[in-house]
């Protein structure tokens, strides 16, 4: 049988509990996989304040699962029979609400930054003016989509119920890494990719000169910062936008 990505091996660095079905879709095409985690995520124990805003979601009209990690920790701790719409931000955050039996009430079409979301003619002031809205995501991050949503008259608070943290790497593990036939590199986020670069900084020569997959063009520019030499985008960072870009660029080269 003559596979798509025979030969090809893709270095894959989503958290653990994130990256099987990306893997099986490469295995399924040829590719060889090595798995290295470059992100983990904890739950966090809700603080007062974010206690009382889950159990009291009713009091806003709209709940926003910035991640499918914010489904996952967020959403066991919401109201039961919520009335207020719910929004996510990407397939990925849609698809982990629908699994859980939720429906989404508003969803970008495609794309999965904040930028997507704010675009949505249900996210404009004329609509969101005088609105309460609570943003479940993990602790930090961009604060673009509050920031915007405050300017356009909406009130938003934030429940934060887990937290990223770079894994530690065994060392004689990654020297093996670079014995064997990979040819692509593959990251989801900025934080994934600047924690690539830590993780393997005795590697940098070989890790700056294999190709790069990147889902967007902040994670582009900061590929460009760090060095890397060369580098090919995604539309996104779903699973099949990252493979259908990892297959054109297996057989055109570009």
């Amino acid at each position: 049988m003559n596979l798509p990505l025979a030969g090809l091996g893709v270095l894959v660095t989503r958290p653990a509990h994130q990256a099987s079905g990306f893997i099986h879709l490469l295995q399924q095409a040829g590719a060889t996989t090595f798995a290295l985690p470059c992100m983990e995520i904890q739950p966090l124990a809700p603080d007062e304040n974010t206690r009382y805003r889950l159990q009291q979601s009713n009091s806003y009209q709209i709940v926003i699962f910035i991640s499918a990690n914010a489904v996952r920790h967020g959403l066991p701790l919401l109201q039961k029979q919520s009335a207020q719409q719910i929004a996510a931000i990407g397939e990925g955050s849609a698809r982990a609400l629908r699994e859980q039996g939720r429906e989404v009430d508003i969803v970008a079409d495609s794309g999965f930054r904040s930028e997507d979301l704010l675009a949505l003619p249900a996210m404009q002031s004329d609509v969101i003016s005088g609105k309460n809205i609570l943003i479940i995501r993990g602790r930090g991050g961009r604060e673009v989509l509050a920031e915007t949503l405050r300017a356009r008259g909406a009130k938003v608070d934030y429940a934060e119920v887990y937290q990223r943290s770079r894994p530690q790497t065994d060392a004689k593990w990654l020297t093996n890494l670079w014995r064997q036939p990979m040819q692509l590199v593959c990251v989801t986020s900025n934080e994934m990719l600047e924690n690539l670069y830590h993780m393997l900084h005795e590697f940098h020569n070989q890790l700056l000169n294999t190709q790069l997959l990147v889902p967007s063009t902040r994670c582009y520019q900061l590929a460009q910062r760090l060095g890397f030499k060369h580098i090919i985008q995604a539309e996104s960072a779903t699973d099949n936008n990252m493979l259908n870009r990892i297959m054109t660029w297996h057989q055109t080269g570009v």
